[in-house]
C-alpha cells in the first residue's frame, strides 16, 4: 500500500493537474490580496449590516462590524469566505488526476498486473486528500495571518484551527463522493456538474 502511495505522488508531480491547481488556487489568492469588502448574503436574522457571527449563511469577505478594529471570528470568516472557489479547485483537480486512469487506460493495466483494485482507489484518494487539505490549510492559513498583521491583531491559532480542521473533514468527504461518481460514471462533465450543484445548493436553501 505504502508503495502504491508512493507511486500515486509520482504520477501526481509529473502531471499537469497539480500545476493547474497551483495556478487557480495563486489566482483566487490574487483576488483575495486586491478585494475589499465582498458580501452576498443569503440569509441572516441581523437587522442591520453587521453580519452576526454564527446567524449569516452567505459570501462574507472583509464585511468588519468596525473597519478599524475587527474581531476575530471575522478575519476568520474573511480568510474562509474564499475558500468558497476552493471547492471547485479541488473537485477540478481530484476528477482530472482520477479519470486520468481511465483516459490513459492505466487502470486496466495496473489491474491486470495483479493490483488490488481497492488499494489502487484508496492510494489514489489518500493523495488527492493530502495534497488538497495540504493546499486549503496553506490557503487560510496565509490569509488569516496577513488579514490579522493588517489590523495588527494578535494571531488566535486554535480558533482558526478548529474551523479549518472541520472544513477539512468535510473535504475530506466531499472527494470520497467525487471519486465515488467517477468510478460509477466514468464521465467528468457528468461528476462536475452533479458536484458543482451540490457545492452550490446548500446556500441556495436559504434564498
Amino acid at each position: 500500500m505504502f508503495n502504491q502511495i508512493r507511486a500515486e505522488f509520482y504520477k501526481l508531480f509529473h502531471t499537469k493537474a497539480l500545476y493547474l491547481t497551483f495556478a487557480l488556487i495563486l489566482a483566487v489568492f490574487g483576488i483575495f490580496s486586491i478585494g475589499g469588502q465582498q458580501q452576498f448574503v443569503a440569509s441572516s436574522s441581523s437587522l442591520d449590516e453587521t453580519w452576526k457571527i454564527g446567524e449569516t449563511v452567505g459570501f462574507l469577505a472583509r464585511a468588519y462590524s468596525d473597519t478599524a478594529h475587527p474581531l476575530i471570528e471575522e478575519i476568520i470568516r474573511t480568510a474562509t469566505s474564499y475558500t468558497v472557489f476552493f471547492w471547485l479547485i479541488v473537485l477540478i483537480f481530484s476528477v482530472i488526476f482520477f479519470s486520468r486512469e481511465y483516459t490513459d487506460s492505466t487502470i486496466k493495466i495496473a489491474i491486470a498486473s495483479g493490483q488490488s483494485r481497492i488499494k489502487f482507489f484508496v492510494a489514489k484518494y489518500i493523495v488527492i486528500s493530502i495534497t488538497s487539505i495540504f493546499l486549503y490549510f496553506s490557503f487560510i492559513m496565509i490569509a488569516f495571518i496577513i488579514e490579522c498583521a493588517k489590523f495588527n491583531i494578535p494571531i488566535q491559532l486554535f480558533p482558526m484551527l478548529k474551523i479549518a480542521g472541520l472544513n477539512c473533514m468535510i473535504m475530506g468527504a466531499f472527494i470520497g463522493i467525487t471519486l465515488m461518481l467517477c468510478v460509477i460514471f466514468k464521465h467528468t462533465a457528468i461528476v462536475v456538474g452533479a458536484m458543482s450543484l451540490f457545492t452550490f445548493s446548500g446556500p441556495l436553501i436559504y434564498m
